[in-house]
């Protein structure tokens, strides 16, 4: 195992790694000009020996639109992390898996809670318990809603599940509730719709 994977591995790995038995890794070194769903398939196979896989997660470039060449896999079950840095460096069907711990602190994804998002558009006037609501009903869609939280100019929502992103990027601007799940809240809202990913 060379410097990267010693470095996953070492006091800093333990650290920031969820624990041994249940972990967040970095895969690099796939495809990312394949299918969505083949690239996360494959991921599935490839890690399925390290425990149970409860999310995957390719981001696709804001830019762009390519998918990112770093995924994220939340894997549980016993020896999860030993397992997974088992595979880093091996030759995993044409490409080698670099596989790197990565801390709780992900800028897009929570161990616990899930993908966050913003939200922005709708009348900061009226009652958060009522926003709330509404806006449970319009992410419900996209997977769990784990927690909801308002800022002074918009929300913030940790959705779990299965495809999350991509059933989040679907989603179509609610008109009733002004919500719009935004990348660039600085442009007009009301005719663009745009994804953001917190990074706090």
């Amino acid at each position: 195992m060379d410097e990267s994977a010693n470095k996953a591995t070492g006091s800093k790995g333990s650290d920031e790694a969820v624990g041994e038995n249940r972990i967040i890794i970095s895969v690099s070194g796939y495809d990312n000009g394949l299918p969505h769903d083949e690239i996360e398939s494959s991921l599935r196979s490839i890690f399925s020996s390290c425990g149970e896989i409860t999310d995957v997660y390719i981001y696709r470039k804001a830019r762009s639109g390519t998918l990112s060449s770093n995924a994220l896999l939340y894997i549980c079950g016993e020896g999860a992390k030993k397992k997974s840095f088992q595979l880093h460096g091996t030759d995993v069907g044409g490409w080698k898996a670099h596989v790197e711990a990565v801390p709780i602190r992900n800028p897009y994804f929570h161990p616990e809670r899930g993908l966050k998002i913003r939200v922005f558009g709708y009348d900061t006037k009226l009652s958060e318990p009522l926003l709330e609501s509404k806006l449970r009903d319009y992410l419900s869609p996209c997977g769990e809603i784990t927690d909801v939280r308002f800022g002074v100019m918009c929300a913030s929502a940790y959705i779990r599940g299965e495809g999350v992103e991509e059933k989040v990027l679907e989603l179509p601007v609610c008109e009733e509730w002004g919500f719009s799940v935004a990348r660039e809240p600085k442009r007009d809202l009301s005719r663009h719709r745009r994804i953001r990913y917190s990074r706090d």
